[in-house]
């Protein structure tokens, strides 16, 4: 579901870039579709890794990501090329990357037990209420920015959406 739903976001990039971001840069919508896969991407594994209780492992990926992230900004910054493209760039690919490796370094085995049926019956509806709280937070938490774009422009939002996460933090 999150390939296909990331599909269709780069399939409408253009027209959802400039409804939702107020921008003409599809790539904006492009970066957020393949940066959500390789997140959930990741975020599997480490579920997987976390469910086998090797938190040390479970750690050590998590901080592959951040650590790429960290790198890949100073060569950036070194070269001179970091701007704005780079940064959703940069956010894009270190979740991917840290997904391959978790799938090369980390080998799953993944496979339905007799009874898969009655299990993913109950995990669904579990997951489903999850599912629907996880969209609900996540749209609540962004439509003050969104708002903003479109009321101010892009360097008021800007400035709102980081002192948010700053205050977040």
């Amino acid at each position: 579901s999150a390939f296909m739903f990331a599909g269709v976001l780069v399939v409408l990039a253009k027209p959802l870039t400039q409804l939702l971001l107020a921008s003409s840069d599809y790539r904006l919508v492009v970066f957020a579709a393949l940066g959500m896969v390789g997140a959930l991407l990741i975020d599997f594994h480490i579920s997987l890794i976390e469910a086998k209780r090797e938190w040390k492992k479970a750690a050590i990926f998590i901080s592959i990501t951040n650590s790429l992230r960290v790198l890949l900004v100073l060569l950036f910054l070194f070269l001179g090329k970091l701007d704005f493209i780079s940064i959703l760039l940069i956010f894009t690919v270190s979740p991917l990357v840290a997904s391959l490796f978790a799938f090369v370094f980390e080998k799953t085995n993944i496979r339905l037990g007799k009874d898969w049926r009655v299990i993913a019956r109950e995990v669904m509806v579990f997951s489903g209420i999850m599912g629907a709280n996880k969209i609900v937070s996540s749209i609540n938490s962004r439509v003050d920015v969104i708002l903003l774009v479109n009321m101010l422009g892009a360097y008021e939002a800007g400035i709102y959406a980081a002192a948010n996460r700053l205050a977040i933090g």
